[in-house]
């Protein structure tokens, strides 16, 4: 072989000879995706099914930029179960509002050789679906006498996205979310009738997420 890598075009021969053994090397171990991961995140989501109903009024903004954070346990390099908790807020024509978004999901991760063939970067594209929660804090009616009142949502989401995963430790993920949820209807005293102020219905809201921590 020491011949061979001397003589013209030897160099050439031995780089062919040897890239099999260095690319099974590059090639993660089973085993490499498991374990639990912790991510800040950051994104927007759509926040616009929070009108007073009597007035037809909108409440905050339609679009609310939020953070919160991942976190997960890999039970084998495919599948995963997550949380994701999820917080916005902003001011209002009266109080302020919060929205409070939890999202319990089941992750399956893509694993291929051509996405993970690398020394340090292993690229893994995932999908995720789940039940989920909101709580919100609103603002009354300013008919009313409450100054804020509290309405709760449950149903279910569903998103995509990619992880890049980068020297064993480092976690960055972009991730694509929808979630459909049923809110709870809201009634205020308005001239000493109880009156619909914040309608219970069905709604649906996408929203985009990054994410970086570890994977332990």
């Amino acid at each position: 072989m020491l011949r061979i890598i001397f003589q013209p075009g030897g160099a050439v021969l031995a780089a062919l000879l040897l890239l099999p053994f260095s690319t099974a090397e590059a090639r993660p171990p089973k085993g490499f995706h498991e374990g639990p991961y912790l991510q800040l995140l950051f994104g927007a989501m759509q926040a616009n099914a929070d009108g007073l109903a009597q007035s037809n009024t909108s409440v905050g903004h339609s679009v609310e930029p939020v953070f919160g954070c991942f976190f997960g346990w890999n039970i084998n390099d495919q599948v995963a179960f997550e949380l994701v908790g999820r917080y916005a807020t902003t001011t209002t024509f009266g109080a302020r509002q919060h929205i409070i978004r939890l999202n319990a999901n089941a992750r399956a991760s893509l694993i291929t050789n051509p996405l993970t063939d690398f020394q340090s970067l292993r690229i893994i594209p995932f999908l995720h679906a789940g039940p989920v929660f909101e709580a919100m804090v609103l603002p009354g009616d300013p008919a009313a006498m409450d100054l804020t009142v509290r309405q709760w949502s449950g149903g279910i989401g569903g998103g995509s996205g990619v992880s890049f995963f980068f020297k064993e430790y480092i976690y960055f993920s972009v991730v694509g979310q929808i979630d459909m949820l049923r809110r709870t209807t809201v009634q205020q005293t308005i001239g000493g009738t109880a009156t619909v102020t914040y309608g219970g219905k069905w709604s649906t809201g996408a929203g985009g997420l990054a994410g970086l921590g570890v994977h332990f």
